[in-house]
């Protein structure tokens, strides 16, 4: 077994506060942004596949919904 400690998980506090800095962020034109999700679809993660699934397909919806990015 290893010793490493897992991140511990963000506070809603910091969430929405990291999402208030996104948002104040200035938007500029120019070039679609781009974004990629990767997978793990290893046996490891069989136990938490359905969720993953699941919060996976609510980014792209989301993605899709924002209209600026290419999702490869």
């Amino acid at each position: 077994m290893s010793d490493r400690k897992l991140p511990t998980p963000s506070s809603d506090t910091e969430v929405n506060r990291f999402l208030e800095q996104v948002a104040s962020l200035p938007v500029s034109p120019g070039p679609r942004g781009r974004l990629i999700f990767a997978l793990d679809a290893t046996a490891s993660r069989q136990p938490t596949w359905d969720q993953a699934c699941q919060l996976q397909n609510e980014m792209f919806q989301e993605t899709a919904r924002l209209g600026g990015l290419t999702v490869q």
